[in-house]
């Protein structure tokens, strides 16, 4: 594939896919934009040629597709606590209707971006890799596994399966953290022992210009991470010495704090408010260990930002802490 020929990004607008358009306009792509809604001005570069509409309306989304050599699939719901039909509706039709129109127009190769959360928890064994089965328990994981067998049905597809994705723009619960640790807020749960795998956004662009352009990650899955995992203590070092602080000693006991959040959580089922303590803690509590060798060995991928100075860049680009 030539690079100077057009892709589209659905979801460029979101955190990961403003990087991905970045990257591949400087790479010499004519890059076109699927979003819901009309950007900002000013979000995306001026040369970002934007198409709006619902990511499951073929009628909105074949002028965007047509005429594109890959298409690029960012679009989709990783609101935690969604309901499991809107996850289907986006993140599984909304996959299918891309991957659809992307058959009828000829287009080479659809990018399917999907996440490690698809192998479920690791509970301490050796990292997972693309080969090993598919474990997804929530909602959101179950999702993406089945957009993934969907799409690779209906396109040539090469599938990206992210670890958690941090930087600047990122959502969710990292820039909770952060924002506990910027506070002096932040009181750990557990010795964090657990471990995490994540990439910085910059990282995911330049995998993307890889995945897009090079003929040997045709139909093929690839994990992609920052080369490493990490202990959540670790993290929460790294993010505490980005900010000029020192990463809090002390910590709560597991135990007692799983005990109030069911309490809790069995208040909130009274309709008082929604029952998500449990669901936040086993979420931080999780191990999750996801092996990006492969993208490395196969295509010569190398992660520029390990935790310091990925951390040192979100602080540094991050204005309301």
């Amino acid at each position: 594939m030539i690079v100077g020929q057009t892709t589209l990004v659905t979801g460029g607008t979101g955190s990961v896919g403003r990087a991905v358009v970045r990257a591949l306009l400087e790479a010499g792509w004519h890059v076109r934009v699927f979003a819901r809604h009309a950007p900002p001005d000013g979000l995306l570069p001026p040369a970002a040629r934007v198409f709006i509409g619902d990511i499951t309306d073929p009628t909105a989304l074949t002028p965007a597709v047509e005429g594109c050599v890959v298409v690029h699939h960012l679009a989709g719901l990783g609101h935690a606590f969604a309901a499991e039909s809107e996850f289907t509706r986006v993140n599984v039709l909304g996959a299918k209707t891309v991957a659809a129109v992307a058959q009828h127009a000829a287009v080479s190769r659809v990018v399917l971006y999907s996440s490690i959360a698809v192998y479920g928890p690791t509970d301490g064994r050796e990292p997972a890799t693309e080969t090993d089965p598919l474990h997804p328990i929530t909602p959101y994981a179950h999702s993406k596994a089945t957009a993934e067998q969907v799409v690779a049905a209906l396109a040539p597809t090469t599938i990206v399966r992210l670890a958690a994705v941090y930087g600047p723009n990122m959502k969710g619960n990292y820039v909770r953290l952060l924002r506990a640790l910027a506070a002096g807020k932040y009181v750990a749960i557990g010795g964090g022992q657990n471990r995490r795998t994540l990439v910085f956004e910059t990282d995911v662009a330049r995998a993307a210009m890889m995945l897009a352009s090079d003929s040997r990650a045709e139909s093929q899955i690839f994990n992609v991470t920052d080369g490493r995992t990490h202990h959540l203590r670790e993290i929460v070092a790294a993010i505490a010495s980005a900010l000029g602080r020192t990463a809090p000693r002390l910590h709560l006991p597991v135990k007692p704090v799983q005990v109030a959040a069911d309490v809790l959580d069995v208040i909130g089922r009274l309709g008082v408010y929604a029952p998500v303590f449990g669901r936040s803690l086993r979420t931080y509590l999780e191990d999750v260990a996801v092996s990006g060798e492969k993208i490395q060995i196969t295509l010569g991928f190398q992660p520029l930002f390990d935790l310091a100075s990925g951390w040192r860049h979100v602080v540094d680009e991050t204005t309301n802490l």
